[in-house]
């Protein structure tokens, strides 16, 4: 072994040069060394940083999942739903609204029944993404006094209906009816754009009090 300042001979076992006092660094702590700098340097590529690592969502609900599911949660209030069960209801409710449009007597019921059916799905839509809730009370409950309005106005002067239209003849709907229908109209536009603007929004990852995200796996 030799020196690696200035290449005097050194015996085995000696820690130090005798010429120079240069500390003796043996072959296996040399190769020792060099393990640990290229394990380090190895460990260190095969780092990754887990914030760049995105949650593996649930594929999106096809449009009969999508029924299926805010049918047997219709009554609901609870819970979260994701985006592509919200939309692909409001598209239900729009398609079925169509043919109903033309059956005498449900035509005039036509605007409670929807906001009886995108009720649920409307608060569990909210909940998914964290808004506050009186939000969604607030615009059922406007929708649904508009509708119950509308229904009333309908069935007395579309479909005539004597007993309903005497009744609106003679109380104070037959004057404040048409100021019902702006006023509560007014208000349901407003809160309805809140409502989309929290609806497309993405599902909110990991738990929130409503419960696990349906859309990102734990």
């Amino acid at each position: 072994m030799f020196c690696s300042n200035c290449g005097t001979q050194i015996s085995q076992g000696q820690k130090f040069c005798p010429n120079c006092g240069q500390p003796v660094i043996s072959n296996n702590s040399s190769a020792s060394t060099m393990n640990s700098e290229n394990h380090c340097e190895y460990s260190s590529c095969q780092t990754i940083d887990n914030s760049t690592i995105e949650s593996p969502s649930n594929p999106s609900l096809t449009f009969g999942e999508a029924i299926s599911k805010s049918i047997n949660d219709i009554c609901n209030l609870e819970g979260r739903s994701r985006r592509s069960e919200y939309w692909w209801m409001m598209l239900a409710v729009f398609l079925a609204s169509i043919p109903i449009g033309f059956i005498p007597f449900l035509r005039s019921l036509l605007p409670i029944l929807s906001v009886l059916a995108i009720a649920a799905v409307t608060m569990r839509r909210l909940h998914d993404v964290s808004a506050n809730e009186n939000i969604g009370k607030a615009f059922l409950s406007c929708n649904l006094a508009l509708a119950i309005v509308t229904c009333i106005n309908n069935l007395a002067f579309v479909e005539k209906i004597r007993f309903i239209r005497r009744f609106v003849r003679h109380s104070f709907l037959d004057d404040a009816i048409p100021s019902l229908l702006v006023i509560l109209g007014s208000v349901s536009f407003i809160l309805g754009i809140i409502v989309i603007v929290y609806a497309i929004k993405d599902s909110e990852k990991g738990i929130n009090k409503w419960g696990g995200s349906p859309k990102y796996m734990k």
